[in-house]
């Protein structure tokens, strides 16, 4: 549940800086308490209160260990909030948990895990081919957020994690070096968005910055974390059964909040 909380903890974060320091919230934080997000509500827009009020829901229904209601069941709201976050199928995995699903409601569940676990394992040896050609070339490469979250913290359910493309982390040195790797093995550049390649269904996102801060500059505000931070924190390791840099928490951590 690591990637689901980290939105909560830039909540938090922000709520922290817009409230005095008697609010209590921070100390709650700090001892492994629930904080209060009342206040963070209040001082959203109601467009913004649309996603985050359902969205702290069903973050309490993972946490917490609450049954599952009819009520949460029927509510649209929090299973569209669930989908858009990506945790649909970790509050399935809940729901089955407490037998609170229907026969025929976790059949379905169950073709859908399938799908999407057999769409996981096509994405995850991709991106071990991926890797593979650019360690192969000598690129030193990070592989950001979807698989690089999934395996190590989730586990077993790794395919509970859906991802749209695979996002890797290199220095703009080495750009040409890692194209040229990876159409050797198939892959083709976006007629548009020249970092962006495509094989079939499976999408590799290019970056030499987080958050693409190369494509609009104006996201450098949202972070003070920058490429240098990822490389010299980062450790040899594997990830999808290739050589790989693993990012530490320190940096990891922070830059899943935004």
């Amino acid at each position: 549940h690591f990637a689901v909380f980290c939105p909560f903890i830039l909540v938090h974060l922000v709520t922290s800086l817009r409230c005095p320091s008697s609010c209590g919230h921070c100390p709650a934080f700090s001892a492994g308490r629930a904080p209060d997000f009342n206040i963070a509500l209040e001082l959203m827009p109601a467009p913004a209160m649309k996603i985050v009020a359902p969205r702290s829901h069903f973050c309490q229904l993972l946490s917490s260990g609450r049954s599952i209601s009819a009520a949460d069941l029927q509510d649209h709201r929090l299973w569209d909030a669930a989908l858009r976050e990506g945790v649909d199928q970790l509050l399935w995995f809940a729901m089955g948990r407490e037998g609170a699903v229907e026969q025929g409601q976790l059949a379905a569940y169950r073709e859908n895990l399938r799908r999407q676990t057999a769409r996981f394992l096509r994405w995850r040896h991709a991106c071990g081919q991926a890797l593979a050609a650019l360690n192969a070339a000598q690129v030193p490469v990070i592989c950001m957020r979807g698989l690089a979250v999934s395996e190590p913290l989730y586990g077993k359910r790794a395919a509970a994690r859906p991802q749209s493309d695979i996002d890797l982390l290199l220095e703009e040195q080495h750009m040409q070096d890692a194209k040229q790797a990876l159409w050797d093995i198939g892959f083709r550049p976006h007629e548009t968005y020249r970092n962006i390649y495509f094989r079939g269904d499976i999408v590799l996102d290019l970056h030499h910055e987080p958050l693409g801060i190369e494509r609009i500059q104006a996201w450098q505000y949202l972070t003070p974390l920058r490429a240098t931070d990822f490389f010299s924190h980062a450790e040899n390791g594997k990830l999808a059964d290739e050589q790989a840099l693993l990012v530490s928490p320190r940096v990891n951590l922070p830059y899943l909040c935004f």
